[in-house]
C-alpha cells in the first residue's frame, strides 16, 4: 500500500505541470485508462494494482502544434511518452527525425536520463503522459529480478508445449547442464595474477598456448594500439598491453574455443551468434577507448560475454532428438535462455560482479548509475546501436532518447554528434574483429 500511495503522491504533488515548458499551454487534459499505461516501457512492468493506482494521479495532456515539450540541454524532471499524434526530434547536427504515437518506438520514453539529448517539437496536436522519471527505476525493479532467474515460458506464447525447452529448462534447474569452463591459459593467468605476478611470468603462462600467443602479438600490432613499431615477441607484446589488459584479452582471446559445435546446423547458429559478439565487443572496446572512462579491454570481454548463455542451450539442443522439436522453437527459447544461464556461467568463472551481470544489463536501455558512464551503460549504447539499420531497431528506442546517450555527449567526444561517433567506429569494427576470427 505504501508503494502505490507514494506514486500517486509523487504524481499528483511533486510533480506539477508548468505550461511554460511547453511554450503553448495545453488545449485540453483527459483522464488515463490502465490499459493505456500497460503498453508503456517500462510501466508495464509495474504490476496490475499499482498501475491502477497509478492510473488514478494521472491525466493526458493535450498540446497544440509546434508546442515545444522540452529543450536539449535541459535537467529532466519528469518523462513522456507521446500517445497521439506526432512529434520532431531536433539534435544539434544531426537530421530531424519525426515519430509518431501508432509506431512501436512511442511505447519507450521520448527522453531518459539527467539532461535531454534532443529537443523535442509537436509537428501535429498530440496528446501526451508526463511521468516522474523516477518511475523508469521502479518499473524496472522486477523485471531486473526476473531476468536473473529461470522463467518458465508463459501459458500460449509458443513455448508453452516445448519439449525442447521444458528439458533444458528442467535440467538447468536441477543444475544437470554442464556449463563451459574458462580455457586453461585464460584460467592460469587469472589465478596467478591473484599473487601479484610480474610481466615475465605471465608471459610463461600465454606461452603455454601457442595460439593465444600469436594473438596476443597480433592485438599488440593491430590498430588498437596504434604501434609505431611492430612487436616480434609476445614477452614485447605483453610489455606494450600491459598486465591488467592481457588478463581481459586472453579471456576474450579464449571465447572463440567455447562456441563449437559438432552438428552442422546448431554450428551454422553457433557461428552467427560469435560473429555478432564479435561486432558487439568491437563496438565496446572503440566506445570504451573514446570516452577514455572505461577500461577499453574489459569493454572487450563485456561485449563478447554478453550472449555467452546461449551456448549450453545450443549444444543441448544438438544433442536433443530433433524430431521432437520445430527449428524455431530454439530462436523463440533464446531470449528467455541467455540471461539466466549467461549470468551462472560469468558467475562460475569468478569474473567481476559488474561483468558477471553484464547479460541481465546489456539491453536495460533505461540504465542510469549516475553522472559517470560505467561498463554496463557502454555494452547498452553498443548493443543498441548494433540494431542500427536492421528490422528489430524499429521495435527498440532510439538511442538519442536514453540516459547512457547524453553521458557520452557530456565526453565532448565530438562537437556535434555522439551518434556522429559511434558510426566512425563503426567504420573500424571489422579491424578489431579480424583478431578474433
Amino acid at each position: 500500500m505504501m508503494k502505490r500511495f507514494w506514486l500517486r503522491n509523487e504524481s499528483r504533488h511533486t510533480e506539477p505541470i508548468h505550461f511554460d515548458w511547453f511554450k503553448t499551454s495545453p488545449v485540453a487534459n483527459r483522464s488515463l485508462a490502465v490499459e493505456t499505461l500497460k503498453k508503456l516501457i517500462p510501466i508495464r512492468n509495474l504490476g496490475d494494482d499499482e498501475l491502477s493506482a497509478f492510473a488514478l494521479g494521472q491525466e493526458l495532456e493535450v498540446l497544440s502544434k509546434d508546442a515545444i515539450l522540452f529543450e536539449q540541454g535541459q535537467a529532466i524532471e519528469s518523462v513522456f511518452y507521446l500517445l497521439e499524434g506526432t512529434v520532431v526530434l531536433k539534435e544539434n547536427g544531426v537530421p530531424d527525425q519525426t515519430l509518431t504515437s501508432d509506431s512501436f518506438r512511442a511505447k519507450f520514453p521520448l527522453s531518459t536520463g539527467m539532461t535531454h539529448s534532443i529537443t523535442v517539437r509537436a509537428a501535429t496536436q498530440i496528446s501526451l503522459l508526463r511521468v516522474p522519471a523516477q518511475i523508469l527505476e521502479i518499473g524496472n525493479s522486477s523485471y531486473h529480478a526476473k531476468k536473473f532467474t529461470f522463467q518458465s515460458p508463459a501459458e500460449g506464447d509458443g513455448l508453452s508445449t516445448s519439449t525442447l525447452f521444458h528439458s533444458f529448462y528442467n535440467q538447468f534447474c536441477d543444475q544437470n547442464i554442464i556449463l563451459p569452463t574458462l580455457p586453461n591459459v585464460a584460467v592460469k593467468l587469472r589465478n596467478a595474477m591473484k599473487q601479484d605476478i610480474g610481466i615475465a611470468d605471465a608471459v610463461k603462462i600465454v606461452q603455454l598456448d601457442p595460439a593465444i600467443s600469436a594473438k596476443i602479438m597480433q592485438v599488440a600490432n593491430s590498430p588498437l594500439y596504434a604501434p609505431v613499431a611492430p612487436v616480434r615477441s609476445c614477452l614485447d607484446a605483453v610489455k606494450r598491453i600491459g598486465l591488467n589488459a592481457l588478463k581481459n584479452l586472453v579471456t576474450s582471446l579464449s571465447m572463440k574455443q567455447i562456441f563449437q559445435c559438432d552438428n552442422k546446423l546448431i554450428r551454422q547458429r553457433m557461428e552467427q551468434y560469435w560473429k555478432q559478439s564479435i561486432y558487439l565487443s568491437s563496438l565496446c572496446y572503440l566506445i570504451a577507448s573514446k570516452t577514455k572512462k572505461i577500461d577499453p579491454e574489459q569493454a572487450l570481454l563485456a561485449g563478447l560475454v554478453c550472449d555467452i548463455g546461449i551456448v549450453p542451450f545450443l549444444n543441448f539442443a544438438a544433442n536433443f532428438p530433433s524430431d521432437l522439436y520445430e527449428a524455431n522453437e530454439i530462436e523463440m527459447a533464446i531470449p528467455l535462455v541467455k540471461t539466466p544461464v549467461g549470468v551462472a556461467i560469468l558467475k562460475k568463472w569468478g569474473l567481476s560482479n559488474e561483468l558477471a551481470e553484464i547479460p541481465a544489463t546489456s539491453e536495460d536501455w533505461f540504465r542510469n548509475n549516475g553522472d559517470q558512464l560505467t561498463l554496463s551503460e557502454i555494452v547498452v549504447l553498443a548493443k543498441l546501436h548494433s540494431y542500427i539499420g536492421k528490422p528489430q531497431s524499429q521495435r527498440l528506442p532510439l538511442i538519442q532518447t536514453i540516459p547512457a546517450f547524453a553521458k557520452l555527449r557530456q565526453q565532448s567526444l565530438n562537437p556535434e554528434s555522439s551518434l556522429e561517433i559511434l558510426n566512425i567506429a563503426n567504420s573500424r569494427v571489422q579491424k578489431v574483429a579480424n583478431i578474433f576470427s
